[in-house]
């Protein structure tokens, strides 16, 4: 059976998790309401606050000189005040993250190869906004007749895209740049919570850096990011024109979500979310733009979210 988590931007949520019902605040800068679906979601840790995430081809860690935070997901350095961010480049209308349930089929959709994704040793480090995983050089994604270099992967909880108003409980992102030009290609891939642990991020879930302070988690350990990808069924996605999520939003975003799900367990989850909290850009305007999707059927609960 599913379970349904209900979020309100009331002083404080209801979260209903099977027979159990649980009561945590809610951040004064959520989005007015959404939905979230999991499977076996067992019981949601409460939301911690919420670190930042800076999506950017490079991230260096911060000197603990800057340590403070100049945005956030909340109050004051919420969303609703990241234009004021220094180097804000959001003056567009192709934000990100965005629903998806409006998408239509089409076959002219480029194809998604990640073939060429090479196997890296690990370097995985907390900036202060998210836990992010640098790529070795060498790995390549192709879209259509584009090709991407892989620079990086990071993580959001609660999922940044949704799909129908409802949300998974974690997503990643996998940040590549055109060998070609300046833009991106940003791969989406959404996980859910099952009775069994995700072998890829056992790799890792045990040894996150609970702060940016702590030192990265260094090993020879080679993640394999292209068999994660080919598991999900890689030619079924969803894609738009986008933007960076975060600071300084650039327009410059080709946006591939996949729409088979991945799974974690649930202390998988809890790893994730007691460092992360709520660290989620709510979904922004569609401006008009298309939402294409290379699969027919886009039943929720087939997809499992």
């Amino acid at each position: 059976m599913r379970s349904l988590l209900l979020i309100s931007c009331a002083a404080s949520l209801t979260l209903a998790v099977g027979c159990q019902v649980y009561h945590v605040h809610d951040d004064a800068n959520c989005p007015a309401r959404f939905f979230a679906e999991a499977h076996q979601f067992h019981a949601a840790p409460p939301a911690a606050p919420a670190p930042a995430e800076v999506e950017v081809v490079k991230v260096e860690t911060e000197k603990k000189a800057d340590h403070k935070p100049h945005w956030g997901y909340a109050g004051d350095h919420g969303p609703g005040c990241w234009s004021h961010v220094p180097g804000w480049k959001g003056d567009h209308r192709r934000h990100s993250p965005i629903d998806l349930g409006s998408s239509k089929f089409s076959r002219q959709l480029p194809e998604l190869d990640c073939t060429e994704i090479a196997a890296s040793e690990t370097y995985l480090f907390n900036n202060g906004h998210t836990l992010q995983c640098d790529w070795d050089a060498g790995s390549f994604v192709r879209f259509g007749d584009a090709e991407y270099e892989v620079l990086q992967f990071h993580f959001h909880t609660y999922s940044e895209h949704t799909i129908d108003g409802m949300h998974s409980p974690m997503e990643m992102h996998v940040v590549t740049k055109n060998t070609a030009g300046d833009d991106l290609l940003v791969i989406g891939i959404f996980f859910e919570v099952a009775r069994k642990e995700s072998p890829f991020l056992a790799k890792i879930a045990a040894r996150l850096p609970e702060t940016s302070e702590d030192p990265p988690f260094e090993s020879g350990d080679e993640l394999p990011l292209g068999k994660l990808i080919a598991d999900l069924d890689p030619e079924k996605f969803y894609s738009y024109p986008g933007s960076l999520t975060t600071p300084p939003a650039s327009g410059i975003v080709t946006w591939v979500v996949l729409e088979q799900p991945s799974s974690m367990s649930q202390e998988q989850y809890e790893e994730f979310r007691n460092i992360m909290g709520n660290n989620f850009r709510p979904v922004q305007p569609l401006e008009g733009r298309k939402v294409l999707r290379s699969f027919r059927n886009t039943s929720v609960s087939s997809r499992g979210h």
